[in-house]
């Protein structure tokens, strides 16, 4: 007996998306936290903890520029009508469509990962300082 027909989903597509969910948006992610990571290294806490509400706002313009680099490798002709192309209602509403889901996401993502923070701060069980 197939696992794969036990639960209905099939292990080869599966296989397949999530190779595809790495390369597609892994690539543009590791980017982003090359950037953070040389960004981090004279921040103070609180300069971080407040710059976290922005990694989304960050990490979509960088999968933006992906996004765009990706295609023109997959259909190097687009290359050609680079401008009408870039300004085409494809891309920007497949950018639209994705940011209505990604950025809620990431949003609440950071909500929880602050309030976490906030809440073990406020306990004394966290400090910035080290103490």
């Amino acid at each position: 007996m197939v696992i794969g027909s036990l639960t209905g989903w099939n292990f080869g597509e599966l296989t397949g998306l999530l190779l595809m969910s790495v390369f597609f948006g892994g690539i543009p992610y590791l980017i982003f936290l090359v950037g953070f990571y040389r960004w981090i290294k004279d921040k103070s806490a609180s300069q971080i903890h407040f710059s976290s509400y922005l990694f989304p706002v960050f990490y979509m313009l960088i999968f933006l520029i992906w996004v765009v680099v990706y295609i023109l490798m997959v259909r190097p002709e687009n290359f050609d009508n680079l401008f009408s192309f870039l300004v085409s209602e494809y891309l920007w509403g497949f950018y639209y469509t994705l940011g209505k889901i990604a950025v809620p996401i990431a949003y609440s993502y950071i909500i929880l990962i602050n309030t976490g923070y906030w809440t073990l701060r406020i306990g004394k069980r966290f400090s910035v300082n080290g103490n």
